[in-house]
């Protein structure tokens, strides 16, 4: 999670410089900065109460995150300088590694609420 609040706060604080490197418009990088705020606290309360519909949630989001980062550098590669289109995709790569450990997390959370549904079932 503090990755994700650092990253936040670098869009945040150093809108004007990054946004001349990544070749994107400050308000984007603005924009980016806050959901991504807001995100971090959704994983960090989510991590805090890990419910399966919750961590459902944060695959999505990364999920959505997937699609968006390949319409951009597939569909609009001139909508990013070189650099932000490297920066993305190399964003992206680590976004699905925690997409890919957060199900293999949902899915042992499943696993283990089906071995307490049986050990709780009448008779066992």
């Amino acid at each position: 999670m503090p990755h994700r609040v650092l990253s936040a706060a670098g869009l945040l604080l150093g809108a004007g410089p990054l946004s001349d490197w990544l070749g994107i418009p400050t308000l984007v990088s603005v924009f980016v900065g806050l959901v991504l705020l807001i995100f971090a606290l959704d994983v960090a309360w989510t991590s805090r109460n890990p419910e399966p519909n919750r961590v459902l949630r944060v695959i999505v989001a990364d999920v959505t995150w997937e699609i968006g980062a390949g319409i951009v550098i597939f569909g609009y590669p001139r909508s990013m300088s070189t650099e932000g289109l490297w920066a993305l995709g190399l964003i992206s790569v680590a976004v699905a590694v925690f997409a890919l450990f957060q199900i293999v997390g949902l899915r042992r959370m499943e696993v283990a609420g089906s071995a307490v549904a049986v050990e709780r079932t009448p008779g066992h």
